[in-house]
């Protein structure tokens, strides 16, 4: 069935609402080319004017179910050129723990010439939904995500940053790991240039100690990467977007108008004077980083501080001095919640989320698409109905911090003053 006849079947909807229709039925249509004894649907995990995304259930031979993977199509040109370009940053990227993984799927192919068929690519599927859906649950019980886990979150955006400067390269059946810097190595200047809490999405736990207490978050969508043409314009960046992802995590109060208007677009710099981060001679930098962040009581003041590096118009950091601060915050540092307290959060937050095929594989309200707040309301009525306690600040003061100073780091940090001596718009 085509569009038009798609379209005579809503006569009775308004445009948007059409429009929408429209979306469904054709996805629904192109579930039935992927269906089989091996591939069972079971819903649409993304829609959008260009494309869209499905989930599916893989089973062996003897029809036990093995993994749900997640299969993305095209229904326009444009559609086409991004997700031909996603395939090739994704091959590129294959390997990368922290970056969603391409899979091998036979019923998905790029090249589609004279078929009559969209390309469609094959993808790991992310059971915990999107950090946005994160913030939407934040805002509902009016609190913020304790220091802990935005460090967790962090040092996944330092990790996504090292994939993109350093790609694995990997084979389709290597085995994933997390990334890492490459001393002396080339950095290949890739950028993603769709930051956005949709496009951070939250994966399993892993055995490794990074990943044992919160899941993994992944960066997905490099339908927009592309090559800059120096690596300091992809540092610079790729920093900007990882401190713009951050930033609207910690701040559920913020839209993210108001977060991108000064950091992203049309940066307004300001004064900012470095609390814990010692630069030798340097106190005051010059930052775009979101004055409401950088001033919160409630915030880390070593988070404060790199956020206002990244952003920062002289002094930002190499990839690898991000990760070793990160990974020092994340194993080190005292920063107030005990590993229950996180669980609990864990458990409230993400784990009892009804995202599309995932733990619950619940019908979804009012065709929500990713994480709902249906599975928040089943965890408050486990916790008595109330759950703001988990996320809320207490009332007294936070354990004391670590050290102010960091004299371990002032030989790498200072390195910031010769290697980003110039901003990079």
């Amino acid at each position: 069935m085509d569009d038009a006849s798609l379209g005579r079947l809503f006569l009775g909807l308004d445009a948007e609402r059409l429009e929408e229709a429209q979306y469904y039925a054709r996805a629904a249509r192109v579930a039935t080319h992927f269906t089989s004894r091996r591939l069972k649907y079971l819903d649409i995990g993304g829609i959008g004017r260009y494309g869209g995304a499905l989930v599916f259930r893989e089973h062996d031979e003897n029809n036990v179910p093995v993994r749900k993977i997640l299969v993305k199509y095209s229904h326009s040109l444009e559609g086409d050129e991004a997700l031909r370009n996603e395939a090739e940053w994704l091959g590129r990227l294959r390997g990368a723990e922290h970056i969603v993984q391409m899979i091998p799927l036979a019923e998905t192919n790029l090249n589609v010439s004279g078929t009559g068929k969209r390309p469609a690519i094959a993808l790991e599927f992310l059971p915990y939904g999107t950090a946005r859906m994160l913030i939407i649950k934040c805002q509902e019980l009016r609190g913020r995500l304790p220091n802990r886990l935005l460090w967790h979150v962090m040092l996944c955006l330092a990790r996504q940053m090292t994939a993109m400067a350093f790609p694995p390269n990997r084979g389709p059946d290597a085995s994933v790991l997390p990334e890492q810097i490459q001393p002396g190595g080339d950095q290949l200047p890739l950028t993603h240039n769709s930051a956005h809490l949709t496009n951070l999405m939250i994966g399993d736990f892993t055995p490794t100690r990074d990943h044992d207490l919160i899941p993994i978050f992944k960066l997905i969508d490099f339908g927009h990467g592309r090559l800059e043409d120096d690596v300091a314009t992809a540092v610079n960046q790729n920093s900007l977007n990882a401190a713009y992802l951050l930033m609207s995590l910690a701040m559920p109060e913020l839209t993210s108008e108001q977060l991108i208007k000064g950091t992203i677009e049309g940066r307004t710099y300001h004064n900012y004077i470095l609390k814990e981060i010692n630069l030798t001679s340097v106190v005051e930098i010059k930052t775009c980083a979101n004055k409401d962040f950088l001033y919160h009581d409630d915030i880390d003041e070593l988070l404060q501080d790199l956020i206002a590096l990244m952003c920062s118009r002289h002094y930002r950091p190499a990839v690898a001095d991000i990760v070793v601060i990160a990974e020092h915050a994340v194993r080190e540092r005292n920063l107030g919640s005990s590993d229950d307290e996180i669980r609990r959060l864990v458990q409230a937050l993400i784990l009892d989320g009804d995202v599309i095929g995932g733990p619950l594989d619940a019908p979804l309200p009012e065709n929500q698409l990713g994480t709902s707040l249906q599975g928040l309301i089943t965890a408050a009525e486990r916790a008595g109905g109330d759950l703001e306690w988990m996320i809320a600040e207490p009332d007294e003061p936070a354990q004391a911090q670590g050290p102010t100073l960091f004299q371990t780091f002032n030989d790498m940090l200072a390195r910031m003053q010769n290697t980003s001596a110039d901003d990079v718009d």
